[in-house]
């Protein structure tokens, strides 16, 4: 319930500055205020199981740390927190329930399995552990170049480049609401740059918000009538729409201003079929 005594935003901004200054006293002094002003509010749970956490206070890290999931478990980090105190302080069979939950929707996450490994190693099944162990440092090296090229995006915001070879890496691995705020980036970048921007829209597409990407898709045109890429994804979401009449449309202006293009005999030949 929340008390009329303080707006617990404030105080947890006031708990992060504290430990912002080496402060860990006072910050988690601040984190419980905000939990006693609202104890529905969840950054600051799960501020206090950070908090505890690192004054060693691990079985009260722990006791936080399940409040902060229980009010929000749709974050990884939130998750992954709790899984690690529940291998140290807690239970290890709710460990690989949880680790197993969120470990199907991002296998890129070495983390996730570095610490699912730690998991089977509290409930003494060493080779399922080994075997994790060895899978976890196969995608840590997988994911080597991404993470140099997050740093190097990191480093420099306003690198193009950078930016769009992270994008397109995300967008590989499957991570595309990752890919998405950085392939954004680089239009803000390069405005004018109107193949990114039919991508984006087929970002939007392949995220399941047509609406966002038929919009997209038409804002293009408006601006280039003759976008050959455009007219071709403006064909393939009609298609999938169910609208052969519209997509052959599309189809069809593009095959006049680009016979040869390799993606028109593939949409002809969905069409047919």
């Amino acid at each position: 319930a929340r008390s009329p005594c303080g707006d617990p935003r404030a105080l947890h901004a006031g708990s992060g500055v504290s430990d912002g200054i080496g402060s860990l006293d006072s910050a988690m002094v601040a984190a419980r205020q905000a939990v006693d002003v609202d104890d529905q509010y969840q950054p600051a749970w799960e501020s206090l199981a950070d908090y505890a956490a690192q004054s060693g206070a691990e079985a009260d890290a722990l006791r936080y740390s399940r409040r902060a999931y229980d009010l929000d478990s749709t974050s990884t980090s939130t998750t992954l927190k709790r899984a690690r105190l529940e291998n140290r302080v807690g239970s290890a069979e709710l460990a690989v329930t949880l680790l197993t939950s969120i470990r199907k929707d991002e296998p890129w996450n070495y983390s996730i399995i570095f610490e699912l490994g730690r998991s089977f190693q509290q409930l003494n099944d060493g080779a399922r552990s080994a075997q994790l162990f060895q899978e976890a440092d196969r995608v840590r090296i997988l994911m080597q170049p991404v993470e140099l090229l997050e740093r190097a995006v990191d480093g420099t915001p306003d690198d193009f480049v950078q930016r769009i070879k992270l994008a397109d890496a995300y967008r590989q691995q499957g991570r595309l609401r990752e890919a998405l705020p950085h392939y954004q980036a680089a239009i803000r970048l390069r405005p004018d740059n109107l193949d990114l921007r039919s991508n984006v829209a087929t970002v939007y597409l392949q995220l399941g918000n047509r609406d966002e990407a038929l919009a997209r898709y038409r804002s293009v045109l408006d601006m280039d009538p003759v976008h050959v890429a455009t007219l071709l994804n403006l064909a393939v979401y009609f298609l999938e729409e169910g609208d052969p009449t519209r997509a052959t449309r599309f189809l069809r202006r593009a095959n006049q201003l680009e016979p040869d293009h390799p993606g028109i005999d593939r949409i002809r030949s969905a069409l047919s079929n």
